[in-house]
């Protein structure tokens, strides 16, 4: 869930493995929804897959097409950045405190 279509991220050293991810640590759920948000947040429109999606549903070179509401789920979240700003090949965000 890091980026956009087309986007490019580096990582700037090794993944860390978190046993259980919660509101805490600056965490934010993603897959249920959200009770409460930040009112200057970002909103943000997530692509995801349902529960039960298979790879040739989502490997492009298949033929297999995903259905919008069971193989492929909108999710809307809004996310606790502000856009500081932003130039022809960047966007800065700022977490709200």
């Amino acid at each position: 869930y890091i980026g956009k279509r087309g986007s490019f991220m580096q990582l700037l050293t090794s993944p860390i493995v978190v046993e259980e991810a919660t509101g805490r640590d600056g965490w934010i759920g993603i897959t249920e929804d959200q009770t409460s948000f930040h009112v200057g947040g970002t909103l943000q429109m997530l692509d995801d897959c349902g529960t039960k999606v298979s790879f040739d549903q989502v490997n492009i070179y298949s033929d297999k097409r995903m259905t919008l509401g069971k193989d492929r789920v909108i999710r809307h979240i809004v996310f606790p950045f502000d856009m500081v700003r932003s130039g022809r090949d960047f966007t800065l965000y700022e977490r709200i405190a």
